[in-house]
This record gives structure tokens, sequence and C-alpha cells, in this order.
């Protein structure tokens, strides 16, 4: 097993994203999406709620 958590991109072509998914939720159950174009103000703001 790979002992790196897979990044994947949103911005890749569909069918590699699926793929790349399967692969990540089979081998470890997650995963770090990016290229979704969420701001990342947004992001810390919610990861900074959940740790609270």
């Amino acid at each position: 097993m790979d002992p790196n958590v897979s990044v994947i991109s949103l911005a890749a072509p569909p069918a590699q994203v699926r793929e790349q998914l399967a692969r990540a939720c089979a081998g470890w159950g997650f995963f770090h999406l990016v290229g979704h174009g969420l701001d990342p103000g947004l992001l810390g703001a919610v990861i900074s709620d959940c740790r609270a």
C-alpha cells in the first residue's frame, strides 16, 4: 500500500478523477481534493470551526 494520502485534482479529466477516487477509497478510505475552486479562507474557517 502507498504510504501517502492520495491528492486528487478535480481539474483532471472526469475518467481520471473517477479512477483516482476509486483507488483512494479502496486503499485508504479518504483523500485530499484540490482544484475544487473553494475559497481558501472559507476552508480555513470551516477547519477552525470543526476544531472548536
